[in-house]
């Protein structure tokens, strides 16, 4: 065979399970402590704050950085295992940030089917969006992705009530995957491990656009709603992916890799509301009126760990120091 007919190897291989561990829990500890050093890799840590968390496959319990440790210091071995309800299931001294788990428990709770792994930082980029009071306009072919699948939630200061998840999965919705916590931070989710920093990834770069343009004083190449729409609809289809086996998660559920075990209902219609974010306070289209917006001219599986096509995947197959020792785990 010729280098170009050579197949990519789509196997991905973990350290050995240790005894008296699902494979399904190593693995969901792996891929998270991967997670959580590129996480460190990028710089978008916050000391020991904020949080990355995965539901152990099969289980109503979901994984969760130790409270006290930074980002590089999180193996698979310390993750600590908590319950929907708050209560530790893992045999460890460690103490569960509050916020932390009111936060990431609301989103598990309410999407039980599509939304496994949640991500938060506290990123600059994202959070000066957070601290604007305008709507996020995708910048970018890329960014056409976030095309009503973002939601916003209000700031009434630390998450520490558990009475505010309700607001949190209302403004997550059914159809969205990502929540811009107002003059707070950025939180994203997936069906796995790797599509919630993916997300997250695609989010800060959009925002830096964004704030760059809006900044410019130049007239903004805004992307008619159409089109937004449509390009979103070409990623989650699978149009955009040139037949690889794993494809966009939101897609239809074709691939070899695919992760989403149950896909929303209608998550292609429009937004049956005034504003997409379901926020009518909100200004629609930031930096300049809507008046001047220029019209574009250009064309516009069952508990699989990770969708090793994307670069994020593979990268965490990689993380360093990810250890091997038999962790206490989740007892189910």
């Amino acid at each position: 065979m010729t280098r170009a007919e050579t197949p990519i190897p789509l196997e991905i291989s973990y350290p050995d399970t240790p005894k008296g561990m699902s494979d399904a829990e190593w693995h969901a500890r792996v891929d998270l402590a991967a997670a959580y050093r590129l996480t460190h890799h990028y710089g978008w840590t916050s000391v020991v704050y904020n949080h990355i968390t995965l539901r152990v496959p099969g289980t109503d319990t979901f994984l969760i950085n130790p409270f006290g440790l930074t980002y590089d210091e999180i193996t698979a071995s310390n993750l600590t295992c908590v319950d929907l309800d708050g209560n530790k299931v893992s045999d460890d001294a460690w103490p569960v940030n509050r916020a932390g788990y009111v936060i990431h428990a609301a989103i598990h709770k309410a999407r039980p089917d599509d939304l496994h792994c949640v991500m938060h930082t506290h990123e600059p980029f994202s959070q000066s969006i957070a601290a604007l009071n305008v709507e996020v306009v995708p910048m970018m072919q890329e960014g056409c992705q976030l095309f009503e699948r973002i939601g916003y939630h209000d700031f009434n200061g630390i998450v520490l009530d558990e009475t505010e998840q309700e607001a949190l999965t209302t403004a997550m919705g059914a159809d969205k995957h990502t929540l811009v916590l107002k003059n707070h931070g950025l939180l994203t989710a997936g069906p796995n491990v790797a599509w919630a920093f993916v997300r997250h990834q695609l989010f800060i770069r959009n925002a830096e656009i964004m704030l760059r343009t809006m900044s410019s004083g130049a007239q903004i190449s805004y992307i008619p709603d159409e089109i937004m729409r449509h390009t979103r609809e070409q990623f989650e289809g699978g149009a955009a992916q040139a037949g690889p086996l794993c494809g966009i998660p939101n897609g239809p559920p074709s691939g070899a890799c695919w992760t989403g075990s149950t896909r929303p209902g209608n998550i292609d219609q429009p937004s049956s509301t005034a504003s997409r974010s379901g926020r009518p306070a909100m200004t629609s289209r930031p930096a300049l009126a809507k008046a001047n917006r220029r019209k574009s001219s250009c064309p516009s599986p069952k508990n699989v760990p990770g969708m090793v096509s994307t670069p994020a995947s593979r990268a965490m197959r990689f993380a360093t120091s990810i250890d091997a020792v038999p962790p206490n785990g989740c007892r189910t």
